[in-house]
């Protein structure tokens, strides 16, 4: 059998065994039929007990520390690679190291892998998960062989909730009886997803299709492109996994005009809740959306959860040369206090919310050439107007722009505006790249701003200055 989407999962156990791991990425979700087929053992247990904290697999070796648990299972059902009543599998601590959070006393469907020294691992991107949680994969598992032999389409159906977890991000739950109709090369197939959401087709022939869950009017798929369906092809003999997510379809549309009543084209105009803002930065870029207008100046939000959000531009974002216009709220004024918060309820449709921008800020020209200390120019130069001396990632960059091959540069910036002009290059010498950077030299923009040299040092000369 052929398996589409498998998931790397051995490399998902490799965080906790690495030196330095700081954070946990997974690969795109794998299906039953691969993760099955790669791990080296599967079986359904009983956590007896949980060992914590740095752990020698080698007491001859000084370097080969463990650093996470050791869980112990009781197994109930062992289907692959088990032939012991209890069995220990080793897992991260969790928190961004992709340690899967066990519990003692639960019981869990293991998918496990082999790591070194002989011992097992698993971890968060497996398929590991509650037994009660496993209905899909015990049902392929206990249909093998012959549940291998057929092609199969499966999946999850999931919809957003107006519930948070501690971080404020919306919770997801099952959607059950809910019709999954897959469509194509002249066939159609239809199933009905179970209490966990699952859905399961088999013996489809090989070719394309689209997955399209029956909904409600209420209810979207949740798709960037805001489409109604999935694509996938099925190889011969194939196993494919295809999980949908569902979000309410909430819609908010209007028309931006510009200062004059003309509609404005390109304009991005944000929606944030009023719940995030000011909170939880994370959150609230999650949460919040943007959408451009077209040529008639009109923009339209789709797929917008219930709730109570502020309307306009500029709203997260200072303005920039792209878009030179004060930050301002529906309906119309630059005060959050004074704004009219735009409240949406399930599946509603909010039309005519039209918003007049204020004049855009005047822009100037700032000129200038790079320079290296002895004189010539720097050929590879980049130049930013920020809003901090400290040279951080973090910085509010204002404008930015590159120097020409005689480290000249002209930069477009806000009338009146009071920054810090930061400055880099490269030097090479011999194999080594080292990053120059000048002392920031802080200006106003206006009509006396002066003509700017910026002086970057050479190699082992510190000294660059205006």
């Amino acid at each position: 059998m052929k398996y589409v989407r498998l998931a790397a999962v051995s490399v998902a156990i490799l965080p906790w065994l690495l030196s330095g791991a700081e954070g946990c990425s997974c690969a795109q979700g794998g299906t039953v039929c691969g993760d099955y087929a790669s791990a080296a053992a599967v079986f359904v247990g009983v956590v007896s007990d949980i060992t914590r904290g740095s752990i020698r697999r080698d007491e001859t070796s000084k370097e080969d520390l463990f650093f996470g648990k050791i869980v112990h299972f009781s197994v109930e059902q062992a289907y692959k690679g088990v032939e012991s009543p209890e069995i220990s599998v080793e897992t991260g601590n969790g928190g961004g190291d992709c340690g899967y959070p066990f519990e003692s006393g639960k019981r869990y469907l293991v998918y496990a892998y082999g790591i070194p020294k002989g011992k097992l691992g698993t971890g968060i991107c497996s398929r590991t998960k509650p037994l009660s949680q496993a209905s899909e994969d015990l049902d392929y598992i206990r249909g093998l062989p012959e549940s291998a032999s057929k092609s199969r389409v499966s999946g999850t159906l999931i919809r957003h909730t107006d519930d948070r977890d501690a971080n404020g991000f919306r919770k997801t739950k099952p959607m059950s009886e809910t019709k999954i109709v897959i469509i194509g090369d002249g066939h159609q197939f239809e199933a009905f997803t179970n209490e966990q959401g699952v859905y399961v087709v088999t013996g489809l022939p090989a070719g394309k299709y689209r997955v399209k869950p029956v909904l409600s009017s209420n209810l979207r798929l949740e798709r960037w492109d805001n489409r109604d369906s999935d694509e996938i092809v099925v190889p011969p003999g194939g196993c494919v996994a295809a999980d949908l997510t569902v979000e309410t379809n909430g819609r908010i549309t209007g028309t931006i005009f510009d200062s004059s009543g003309n509609p404005a084209v390109g304009i991005q105009v944000d929606l944030v809740p009023v719940q995030f803002v000011g909170t939880t930065p994370s959150a609230e870029v999650v949460e919040s959306k943007n959408e451009k207008t077209d040529k008639e100046g009109r923009y339209q939000f789709t797929g917008v959860s219930p709730g109570r959000y502020y309307l306009g531009v500029n709203l997260r974002y200072p303005p920039t040369a792209n878009l030179p216009y004060p930050g301002i709220y529906y309906s119309g004024t630059q005060e959050r206090e004074k704004a009219t918060i735009v409240e949406l309820r399930e599946g509603e449709k909010l039309s005519g919310y039209d918003l007049f921008l204020s004049p855009p800020i005047s822009l100037r020209t700032i000129e200038g050439v790079f320079l290296w200390s002895n004189g010539l120019p720097v050929k590879e130069g980049f130049i930013y107007f920020e809003d901090s001396a400290e040279a951080t990632h973090t910085n509010r960059v204002y404008s930015s722009g590159r120097v020409d091959d005689q480290g000249r540069f002209s930069i477009k910036a806000f009338d009146g505006l009071e920054c810090w002009v930061h400055a880099n290059t490269r030097s090479s010498t011999g194999a080594r790249m080292e990053s120059i950077e000048i002392e920031p030299v802080k200006i106003v923009v206006n009509a006396s701003t002066p003509r700017l040299k910026l002086i970057a040092p050479l190699p082992g000369d510190r000294s660059g200055k205006k």
